[in-house]
């Protein structure tokens, strides 16, 4: 009897049991045949193309010397080109790493070099930018190679670029990852690197957008992958043939994860736009009009009222029994975990902390990633495996709250200050519908605590009567000195990240004291 794994083709598995990226892609190609899959304008792919023109890529990967645990990254936008390639990438062990259509040359050069990459599968040009340009101007040596076949200090893992219409001498046709039906590289072959892809292999590494450091690369494994996108699919099923809309990139985890892959597990069809965009920013909060129309349409759709999730969990994994609560509005209180998923909140020292005190939020789970690209574990993950979100956290009233992250943390006169735990005492005030709080230079401490105000809808909060407020809720040296209203769309976010621009806050509530 043979011990064959055949990762090819599961039987009798159907999507949704599939383990591997290739498990699903056969698995609905058999199951929705020539049903739509992935739509942009007229750009149509049904299952069976998404099958056939990824064997057809992956065969040309492979006789490219492509292999097991090679890290291709490739740029696309959210389009039935992505799919394809995402799925050729993954479906033969090699780790597909999609790269941000928002990067400028020295953004992408860096992750090249860091994330080890050594296939590069460019879209030529996406909204008018001009991707050939983009990495010519960013990675050194590059514009002067006078051959395809690359050897670079900045990236010195890069093989081989490859893209479409007028090259330079440095990239190649993408017929160059096409092969002849007789050659050796067949499907034959292809369906035996297929049964050596376990479940535990790497599938993709996602590189996040970073607010205060270099982005980060995020590695899941097929088995997460999968697992999470049957997760999704269950707490808001859609029958076969039904249309989702993907308004988020699929290079980030929310449009891969929120949208496409449980989209394909349950047999809809996914329609793409050119241009993405995010719904609300974090740390923003909708007026109650806003909230009460989301939580409605939420309800009637019976989508969970999603909570919390990241990157490094493969998005949400947590949601709540209702909408955002007054007193902590940034999300929906965590009443319900992911199936597999422990959470602690604890203090810096590891240890768990009394309800009524803010901690960090740290998980464990069956998404949460073997580790970040590069990082030593135990720099993020403590001894019994429990993943340091950054996040934090609050227990009121036998509920758990997210408040904020602890990233950005304030030293004035030697003394921490945590700024989601003062924006969460300013949003609890009347009057303010968010908080943001930064540091400002102070000649005699350092630094000192300040803050920028977007007031509720038809209200002018006093600022010295808010502060006057805090200095009953929290110590001295977290009371705020100076406090700025803004108007929302003053508020500085990092495009497409829905963070704060925590620096240009910075600048702009100094400019104003």
């Amino acid at each position: 009897m043979s011990n064959r794994l055949d990762g090819a083709r599961p039987a009798n598995r159907g999507p949704r049991g599939a383990l591997t990226v290739g498990q699903l892609v056969r698995a609905a190609a058999d199951s929705f045949q020539d049903a739509a899959a992935v739509v942009l304008g007229e750009d149509r792919l049904t299952y069976s193309e998404l099958d056939r023109r990824s064997r057809r890529l992956a065969r040309g990967l492979l006789a490219r010397g492509v292999t097991k645990g090679t890290r291709i990254g490739f740029v696309y936008g959210n389009s039935p080109d992505w799919v394809v390639t995402f799925a050729a990438i993954s479906r033969i062990g090699a780790i597909a790493v999609p790269l941000s259509t928002f990067y400028r040359g020295p953004e992408l050069a860096r992750v090249l070099r860091h994330g080890d990459i050594a296939g590069l599968i460019l879209v030529r040009s996406h909204l008018g930018h001009d991707y050939l340009d983009t990495l010519a101007d960013g990675l050194p040596g590059l514009a002067g190679a006078g051959s395809p076949e690359l050897a670079l200090a900045g990236a010195p893992f890069l093989r081989w670029i490859v893209s479409s219409g007028e090259l330079p001498t440095w990239a190649h046709r993408l017929d160059w990852l096409t092969v002849a039906e007789s050659s050796p590289f067949d499907e034959v072959l292809l369906a035996e690197v297929e049964a050596t892809v376990s479940p535990g292999d790497l599938a993709i590494t996602i590189w996040t957008s970073g607010s205060s450091a270099l982005p980060k690369g995020v590695p899941h494994t097929h088995r997460a992958l999968l697992a999470k996108a049957t997760f999704m699919a269950e707490r808001a099923p859609a029958a076969p043939g039904a249309e989702h809309e993907v308004m988020m990139p699929m290079f980030w985890v929310g449009g891969l994860m929120v949208s496409l892959l449980p989209t394909l597990v349950l047999g809809g069809w996914v329609r793409c736009q050119e241009r993405t965009a995010t719904i609300f920013a974090l740390g923003t909060v909708p007026n109650e009009q806003e909230r009460q129309a989301l939580n409605a349409g939420t309800e009637a759709r019976g989508i969970p009222h999603w909570a919390l999730g990241m990157t490094e969990t493969l998005g949400p994994y947590a949601w709540g029994d209702g909408g955002r609560a007054e007193r902590y509005p940034l999300c929906p209180p965590l009443d319900h975990l992911q199936p597999g998923f422990a959470l602690r909140l604890v203090d810096e020292d590891g240890h768990e902390v009394p309800d009524g005190m803010p901690g960090e939020i740290v998980v464990r789970g069956p998404t949460v990633t073997p580790g970040l690209h590069k990082v030593p574990r135990e720099e993020v993950f403590d001894a019994d495996g429990y993943y340091h979100t950054r996040d934090l956290g609050i227990r009121d009233g036998g509920r758990l709250y997210f408040v904020g992250r602890d990233s950005e943390m304030i030293k004035t006169a030697n003394a921490n200050v945590a700024p989601a735990e003062v924006e969460m005492e300013m949003q609890a005030l009347p009057g303010v519908a968010s908080a943001y709080v930064i540091d400002v230079p102070d000649a005699r401490r350092g630094s000192v605590v300040a803050a920028a105000v977007v007031p509720a809808d038809g209200a002018t909060p006093d600022p010295e009567a808010l502060i006057g407020a805090l200095r009953g809720r929290l110590s001295s040296f977290k009371v705020p000195r100076r406090i700025v209203l803004l108007r929302r769309e003053e508020i500085p976010m990092i495009e497409m990240s829905g963070k704060v621009h925590r620096h240009a806050l910075r600048k702009l509530v100094a400019s104003q004291l």
